[in-house]
């Protein structure tokens, strides 16, 4: 569970949550610590319901990885789609480079054929 794993990471660490974030328990006579409600709606309920707390937030976890892959596979798709593109202009061009020097040849041997039929009609 991501919420875990985050959980584990802090403790390997040693990080705490900021001051802001962490609130202070008391003891009540149960022994079990209550934690005085925050501003915060989100902190307070998540306090008085840490498990529905935990949920919601694997929630979003999961759904913002499902979002991440998704966009993850369709940038993908994309470069993909732009690289056989550009292949494939890339091929054109050498293609046309090809036929373009060819016809140039062409029109060169043309322009001395002509000028050979030229030098054996004009006087001069």
């Amino acid at each position: 569970m991501p919420f875990e794993y985050l959980g584990k990471l802090s403790e390997d660490t040693g990080a705490t949550l900021p001051s802001e974030l962490s609130v202070p328990a008391t003891a009540t006579r149960s022994g079990v610590a209550e934690t005085p409600q925050g501003s915060s709606s989100f902190l307070a309920s998540s306090i008085h319901h840490p498990q529905s707390a935990v949920e919601e937030f694997s929630q979003l976890f999961a759904s913002h990885e499902a979002w991440f892959k998704a966009a993850t596979s369709k940038r993908q798709e994309v470069y993909s789609a732009l690289r056989a593109e550009a292949s494939d202009v890339l091929k054109s061009l050498r293609e046309s480079e090809a036929k373009s020097g060819a016809v140039l040849a062409r029109i060169s041997e043309l322009g001395k054929l002509v000028a050979q039929e030229r030098s054996k009609y004009v006087r001069g």
